[in-house]
């Protein structure tokens, strides 16, 4: 039979004749020593100690032989000896008598006898687990791999996500076999098939997720990563359109064992995505039951951004005045942040207010843009001026665009979508409530870094009483009037912690109404008061309305540094 081995031994000097030697020993891959002459070597060269040779193994009286051997580069080429090597590691395959055995005759398979193997034969390849690990080690470390594997998987000889390990396998694979892949897996019991995945969620196909996620295979977003977002796409393009484009076996799936897309939200992965998606599209609809929705729905409830839109356009579908709507919405975010339902100062709860009040330029990446028209621009480079916070805003995101998808909406699109525009020919200005809301938002997120009470560390509230407000609210029986709610006096906070020896003492914390200053003015820090009974601010010395006009004029004349005087007119411009 056709084999291979290494050089044990070969020449030397015959001490007892006195000359060299003819002969020497090849070690096969099979365990036994072979007896190599001289007249059997083919090569040009005399063989050297440790060089893989291949030569035809016979068996004698006398033991085993080696004919015809030569340099295993020589031999390669042949594929009748590609296929003998193929057969001798099929032979040996369980228990080979050396643990390098099978590497050898790998090593030597051309990549062309392989794939021209028999079907039956690279099934008996197959059966050995300890032979496959070898076989695609060595598959893998060569620059065909994928092709190589297309080849054998159209043959039909295996499966390869159950004969080969997973981080062998080519990317592309994953996408080209994603059926193949999806009835592997769900052939597996669950627990199989859990572990099966563990790790490599990063390489499947998003419509294989989805379906994972449907028949409880993937049980939990915490391994996701960014392919969360993917299947959240997903979805909301489910919800958006009704239906789909997908493979195959998905649209099987969906047909025979849900019935519709929308049946992917008994998922608990995908639940979250799909109760989202419902709910801005009845937002979108104008349908009063996305307030229904969101009072159902714990996940809801739980983002910042459905709390904003869920209250907002719940009091504008019942036709309530934007001044209720603003005191309210007020109310409800203070009543959630002392319930600690939100914390505005954390990374995620940050993000989903920017994505409905977005920053701009002017403020920072941390604030959201409150832009108002100031003036229109002499210069004609722009029609209209604005300011954030009484400096140039230069890239204003104030401006709805209701072009776009909707699941994308800025707060100013869903406004501009319901109808409500700005109050003087579609100029924001500070008065109006989306511009009023972004700055209070802006104001709190600024306070709240600074409200932890100094004796026990617990958030101060702002100081509690109960006012008489009226507002419309649609209910499932109607629409109902309410008359009665908790108001919040939103520039003093106490401490609620009943052990802490602070509790009940009001401390004023408000920003400086100063012209460009906004800096946080807090009575645990200031003493000095205006006589009308404001804290100046350390910052710029404003106070209060009553005082503003002459410290301005007071400002402008340091400035000027006593060049010259302030005249009279000056004084009423300013």
């Amino acid at each position: 039979m056709q084999s291979i081995g290494t050089i044990k031994w070969y020449g030397g000097t015959n001490a007892r004749m006195g000359k060299a030697n003819r002969f020497g020993f090849v070690e096969d891959v099979g365990g036994n020593d072979a007896f190599l002459h001289v007249n059997a070597w083919g090569g040009e060269e005399t063989p050297k100690e440790g060089e893989v040779v291949a030569y035809a193994l016979t068996q004698t009286d006398k033991g085993w032989t080696a004919t015809g051997a030569a340099l295993i580069s020589t031999h390669t080429s042949t594929m009748s000896f590609a296929t003998s090597l193929l057969a001798r590691v099929i032979e040996f395959r369980d228990e080979p008598h050396r643990p390098d055995a099978i590497d050898i005759c790998l090593r030597e398979i051309s990549r062309d006898a392989l794939l021209a193997a028999e079907h039956g034969t690279v099934q008996a390849l197959l059966r050995s687990p300890r032979l496959c690990k070898r076989l695609w080690s060595l598959l893998a470390s060569g620059g065909h791999w994928a092709t190589d594997l297309e080849v054998l998987i159209a043959k039909g000889a295996f499966n390869p996500f159950d004969a080969i390990p997973w981080h062998l396998l080519p990317n592309e694979l994953f996408v080209r076999e994603e059926a193949l892949l999806a009835s592997y897996l769900a052939s597996l019991d669950q627990d199989q098939a859990v572990l099966q995945i563990d790790g490599s969620c990063d390489r499947l196909p998003t419509t294989l997720l989805i379906y994972l996620a449907s028949i409880g295979v993937v049980t939990s977003s915490t391994d996701l990563g960014d392919r969360k977002q993917e299947m959240d796409a997903f979805i909301e393009s489910v919800v958006v359109q009704d239906s789909v484009t997908a493979p195959d076996y998905l649209v099987a799936h969906v047909a025979s064992d849900l019935g519709h897309y929308q049946q992917l939200g008994s998922s608990e992965v995908l639940a979250p995505a799909m109760c989202e998606a419902r709910f801005r599209r009845l937002l979108f609809e104008k349908n009063p039951s996305f307030v229904q929705l969101y009072r159902s729905s714990s996940h809801l409830q739980s983002r910042i951004d459905c709390f904003i839109l869920a209250n907002v356009f719940g009091l504008i579908v019942a036709d309530n005045d934007t001044h209720v709507m603003y005191d309210l919405f007020v109310n409800r975010l203070w009543e959630s942040i002392s319930e600690k339902q939100y914390d505005l100062l954390t990374p995620e709860t940050r993000g989903l207010l920017l994505g409905l009040l977005p920053s701009c330029q002017t403020l920072g990446q941390h604030l959201s843009c409150e832009a108002f028209f100031w003036k229109e621009d002499k210069d004609g480079s722009r029609s209209d001026l604005h300011l954030c916070r009484s400096k140039l805003c230069k890239n204003p995101q104030v401006f709805p665009e209701t072009n776009k998808p909707w699941s994308d909406f800025t707060l100013y699109d869903w406004f501009a979508h319901y109808g409500i525009k700005y109050s003087s020919d579609e100029r924001p200005a500070r008065r109006d409530f989306p511009i009023k809301l972004a700055g209070y938002f802006n104001r709190v997120v600024e306070l709240l870094e600074r409200l932890d009470c100094r004796a026990c560390g617990e958030l101060m509230l702002p100081d509690f009483k109960y006012a008489r407000t009226g507002w419309w609210e649609n209910t499932p029986s109607g629409r109902e009037w309410k008359n009665h709610t908790a108001a919040y006096r939103n520039t003093l906070f106490q401490c609620g912690n009943s052990d802490c020896h602070m509790r009940g003492e009001k401390h004023y914390i408000n920003h400086c109404r100063g012209f460009k200053c906004y800096q946080p003015i807090d009575s645990r820090d200031i003493d000095e008061q205006c006589d009308q009974g404001r804290y100046l601010c350390p910052n710029c010395g404003s106070c209060c309305p009553a005082h503003e006009q002459p410290q301005r004029v007071e400002r402008v004349a340091s400035a000027n540094q006593g060049s010259r005087p302030v005249s009279t007119a000056f004084q009423r411009v300013i």
